[in-house]
C-alpha cells in the first residue's frame, strides 16, 4: 500500500496547458529545495532585462533568466533535456542499423521494500551495472553475441513497495541474433545480473527482467530517454499500481500532501549528481558522431532569431522570429509574482507581441523605465537605472529619499510582515500599494 496520503488527489485545471503545469511543478520543486538551482530556474534574472524570444519554428522562450539544467528535479529542464537526448540516441540507432545491424532493449531491476532508502537502492543498482561490465566474462559475452556497445539510462519510480530505481539499456549488436540467439543472450544477461545483485546483498527475479528487440530507432530512443518527457508531466491521475513518477509526487505536493514533498526532497538528495544517460566507450565515435552534450547545454532554450523561408516558394513562414518583447526588472518581478511565466509564453505563441502587450495593459503593469534606458548605445548598471527611474517617478533627488519615504510609510501604517518583506525585496512594490490606497 502506498505511503502517499490517499486524500491528496490530483485535480488539474482544464484551462492550463502542459507548459503551465511544468512551470507550476518547477515552482513547487523550488519551494521544496530552496538551496538548489531549481529554486531560481526560469525566475532569477542574469542581467538588467529579460527578453521574450520566438524561434523559427514558432516556439517561445525567455532569455536572460537562469537555467538549472537539472534532469532530476526540474520538470521544465527535464522535458527539454529528454526530448533532445532522444534525438541524440535516435541518430545513433539510425547510424547503427543502416548496415543491417540490430538494437536490443533490456530492463534491469532488483527487489525492494518500503523500508529501503532511495540513496542505498540507487547506489546498489548503479554499482551493479559497473560490475556487470567488468572482467573477462563480460568481454567474452560481448564477443560471443557480437555486442558492439551499450547505452544505459537510470530511472526511478515510487510505489507501494517504496523506491524502485532501475536501468533501461540498449545493446548494439553487429548482426541480428535471431530468436534463439535473443533467448540465449537474455539468459546470460539475467544470470550475470542476478549473481552480482546477490553478492551485493540484494535479490532479483526473472519477472522483473525484460529483453526484446527494438522495432525502430524512435522506439529505442524513447526507451532510454523518456525520463522527464512531456507526457510524464501531462495532466492525469497519479499512477498507483505500477508506481508513480517523481513528477507525480510534485503534483501531490502542490495539493498539500506533505509526505509527497518529503519523499521528493529525499529523492533529490539521493540523485543529485547522478548521470541519467551513459554511452559505452567508443560507441558514438564509431559512427563519427559528436560527443553527447551536457544536460545544461540541452536545457538552454532557443536559437538565434531569424526568418524561416520556404525553400520551394521563397515565402517567409514566420515573420516574428527573434526577440518579441523586452521586460524590465520591475515588470519581470510582477510576472513572477503573478506566476505568469508560462502563460505569457503561450500568449506570445498564439497572439504574438500584441497579445503580450495587451496582458500587461490589462493588469496595469506599468514601469518607471524608458525604452532608451536599455539601448545598446548607453549601457548602464541596473542599480543606476533603477535609481534614476525612481527619481523620475517620485520627484525625489536621491534614491535614499525614496527608500526613506517608503520605510516611513511602512512604519506609519504598521503594515503586516509581508509588507515589510516586500519593501526589502522591492521598494517599488510598496509604492504600488500606496497608489492603490490613494485611489480608494
Amino acid at each position: 500500500m502506498s505511503l502517499i496520503h490517499p486524500q491528496a488527489e490530483f485535480h488539474p485545471e482544464p484551462e492550463d496547458t502542459a507548459r503551465q503545469w511544468r512551470h507550476k511543478l518547477r515552482r513547487e520543486a523550488g519551494k521544496l529545495l530552496p538551496g538548489e538551482r531549481v529554486a531560481s530556474c526560469g525566475v532569477k534574472r542574469t542581467g538588467e532585462i529579460v527578453e521574450l524570444w520566438r524561434d523559427s519554428a514558432g516556439g517561445c522562450y525567455w532569455k536572460g533568466v537562469e537555467t538549472c539544467g537539472s534532469i532530476w528535479t526540474c520538470p521544465v529542464c527535464s522535458a527539454k533535456i529528454a526530448a533532445r537526448r532522444a534525438e541524440e540516441v535516435k541518430a545513433l540507432v539510425q547510424a547503427h542499423e543502416k548496415p543491417g545491424r540490430a538494437v536490443y532493449m533490456a530492463t534491469f531491476t532488483m527487489r525492494h521494500s518500503a523500508r529501503d532508502k532511495v540513496a542505498e537502492t540507487r547506489a546498489t543498482v548503479t554499482k551493479a551495472w559497473s560490475r556487470m561490465q567488468a572482467g573477462k566474462a563480460w568481454k567474452g559475452l560481448k564477443a560471443h553475441f557480437h555486442v558492439m556497445g551499450t547505452v544505459r539510462a537510470l530511472e526511478v519510480t515510487y510505489g507501494g513497495n517504496g523506491w524502485h530505481p532501475h536501468l533501461h539499456v540498449l545493446f548494439f549488436t553487429d548482426r541480428p541474433l535471431g530468436e534463439l540467439g535473443e533467448r540465449r543472450l537474455a539468459d546470460r544477461l539475467f544470470d550475470r545480473w542476478h549473481g552480482i545483485i546477490d553478492r551485493m546483498g540484494g535479490t532479483t527475479e526473472r519477472g522483473g527482467f525484460d529483453f526484446r528487440k527494438a522495432s525502430d530507432a524512435t522506439t529505442a530512443a524513447e526507451y532510454v530517454a523518456k525520463w522527464g518527457a512531456g507526457y510524464e508531466v501531462a495532466k492525469g491521475p497519479l499512477k498507483e499500481a505500477a508506481g508513480c513518477s517523481v513528477w507525480d509526487l510534485l503534483k501531490r505536493s502542490t495539493n498539500g500532501d506533505h509526505l509527497a514533498g518529503v519523499l521528493f526532497m529525499k529523492y533529490a538528495k539521493a540523485f543529485k549528481g547522478a548521470r541519467h544517460l551513459t554511452y559505452s566507450r567508443g560507441l558514438r565515435e564509431r559512427y563519427d558522431l559528436r560527443d553527447p552534450a551536457e544536460d545544461l547545454d540541452l536545457a538552454l532554450d532557443g536559437e538565434e532569431g531569424g526568418e524561416r523561408v520556404d525553400p520551394e516558394t521563397g515565402e517567409v513562414i514566420n515573420t516574428e522570429a527573434g526577440c518579441l518583447y523586452t521586460v524590465d526588472s520591475v515588470r519581470w518581478s510582477f510576472v513572477c509574482r503573478m506566476k505568469a511565466t508560462a502563460l505569457l509564453l503561450d500568449i506570445a505563441r498564439e497572439e504574438g507581441r500584441q497579445g503580450v502587450e495587451n496582458w500587461f495593459d490589462q493588469h496595469h503593469a506599468t514601469s518607471p523605465y524608458r525604452p532608451e534606458d536599455f539601448g545598446p548605445k548607453r549601457p548602464r548598471r541596473e542599480k543606476r537605472i533603477y535609481r534614476e527611474a525612481l527619481d523620475r517617478r517620485t520627484g525625489a533627488r536621491t534614491a535614499a529619499e525614496v527608500a526613506a519615504e517608503a520605510k516611513s510609510y511602512v512604519r506609519k501604517h504598521d503594515e503586516e510582515q509581508a509588507m515589510r518583506e516586500a519593501f526589502r525585496r522591492d521598494p517599488y512594490e510598496v509604492f504600488d500599494r500606496l497608489d492603490d490606497r490613494l485611489r480608494r
